[in-house]
């Protein structure tokens, strides 16, 4: 992972190169970007004293989990980059169209939390109070 974070440093920092010769801004800007200023992956690492990159743990597992959770609703695909879907309303139907083979099968759409319960916002749960 550190390879390809440095990577994307260099990357980075060529872009802004290519953009500053662009707009002839040479006088006034540098394409040098701080490690700790790359903006992809920033509330889960930390630079060390040495300028490497170490990764912290409880971040990236709760991404992890989002992610899962994004694969379980259809948001995202084992099977295809990016995202599939994005907009509310859309249906199973809508991510097999996008993924017509996929290795893993989301969940259909739901309306509600409640209705993943079988429940209603007015229905106590047994042993449970609502606020």
């Amino acid at each position: 992972m550190d390879r390809k974070v440095f990577q994307l440093h260099r990357n980075e920092e060529e872009l802004n190169r290519i953009f500053i010769k662009i707009y002839g801004l040479e006088e006034e800007l540098t394409p040098d970007v701080e490690l700790k200023d790359v903006t992809i992956l920033q509330p889960e690492k930390i630079i060390t004293t040495e300028g490497g990159l170490e990764f912290k743990q409880a971040e990236v597992i709760k991404q992890f989990i989002s992610w899962c959770v994004g694969c379980m609703f259809g948001r995202y695909s084992l099977d295809k980059p990016g995202l599939i879907l994005a907009n509310q309303g859309e249906t199973l139907k809508d991510f097999l169209d996008r993924v017509p083979e996929p290795s893993f099968l989301p969940m259909k759409t739901i309306s509600s939390p409640y209705s993943m319960m079988n429940t209603s916002p007015t229905t106590s749960l047994p042993d449970s109070k609502i606020y």
